[in-house]
């Protein structure tokens, strides 16, 4: 399963379905900020009520008129989407391998010989696809540092996503130039996909 940065994740989901598209009305860069206190919000909403999912049914913000359930579920976190795929089916025993796509080159090499020594997949792999490319708004060094000066809009992303930073070793200042900390422990993320995040940062039992 490859996964990628929170940080990287919820800006590509902005820059994809809303900056200058003309059926959304904040559809600037400096919407950006707005855009994740409303899907933080979404967030809390769900976490207090204890729901699986939450949906814009009181929507008494500009902003939540434009926010649909598809933006809710594109900006649900990598290990919430996973625990939705193999619900009831995770354990230990689960042979699930990770990869983030900030370090290929240095993760490749380890998921290849996953494939090769467990299932005798020893081909190589082929090129990688860029998806999802927006050319209209090339993603700029200036941009990102732009959409990341609001102290606010780092923590809310931080306390949105905390448990794929956790589980997936990702830095958390969007501005360090190496994103990704130590190699990912695969025991570790299925402990994350188990049990949770608790209130005391730790695996929830």
């Amino acid at each position: 399963i490859f996964v990628r940065s929170p940080f990287g994740r919820i800006l590509s989901h902005f820059r994809f379905r809303w900056l200058h598209t003309k059926r959304k009305v904040h559809n600037r860069l400096h919407h950006f900020d707005l855009f994740v206190q409303h899907v933080s919000e979404a967030f809390n909403k769900t976490r207090c009520s204890g729901a699986s999912s939450w949906t814009f049914s009181n929507r008494n913000t500009d902003m939540h008129l434009e926010l649909t359930d598809d933006d809710l579920q594109y900006t649900r976190s990598a290990l919430e989407l996973i625990r939705g795929a193999y619900t009831g089916t995770i354990s230990v025993s689960t042979n699930l391998h990770f990869v983030r796509i900030e370090n290929l080159a240095g993760e490749l090499p380890h998921l290849f010989s996953v494939l090769c020594n467990r299932y005798s997949y020893c081909q190589s792999f082929p090129a990688f696809p860029w998806a999802n490319r927006n050319a209209r708004t090339p993603l700029t060094s200036s941009m990102w540092q732009k959409c990341w000066s609001n102290e606010s809009t780092v923590q809310q992303v931080l306390y949105r996503y905390q448990e794929d930073f956790a589980a997936f070793q990702y830095s958390q200042d969007p501005l360090e130039r190496t994103q990704v900390k130590t190699r990912i422990d695969s025991l570790d993320v299925h402990q994350w996909l188990r049990h949770g995040y608790d209130a005391d940062n730790t695996f929830g039992r």
